[in-house]
């Protein structure tokens, strides 16, 4: 294993202007070792792989916003619903 110095690993990853960039495994490999590295392989591929869930849970989040108020329960149905939700659960 060779040792670098911390300021080349600063440098190439962990200034904050450096957020956006590709991360940089060799050199997290050879300062910090094979584990480490995979950890942080891992940690960016999940990272990346979490961003369609998020797009989409945001849609689906602005679109029950949007709708929020369309959807008024009268009292009617939900009598309806409620008494055989009761009669369901408890067996009859």
């Amino acid at each position: 294993m060779v040792l670098l110095p911390p300021k080349l690993l600063y440098e190439a990853w962990a200034r904050p202007g450096r957020w956006f960039y590709e991360q940089p495994l060799d050199l997290i490999r050879k300062y910090f070792g094979e584990k480490v590295a995979i950890y942080f392989a891992w940690l960016g591929f999940y990272t990346w792989m979490l961003i369609p869930a998020a797009l989409v849970g945001l849609i689906v989040f602005i679109y029950g916003c949007a709708t929020l108020f369309d959807n008024i329960p009268r009292c009617g149905s939900f009598l309806s619903w409620a008494s055989s939700h009761v009669h369901w659960s408890h067996g009859t």
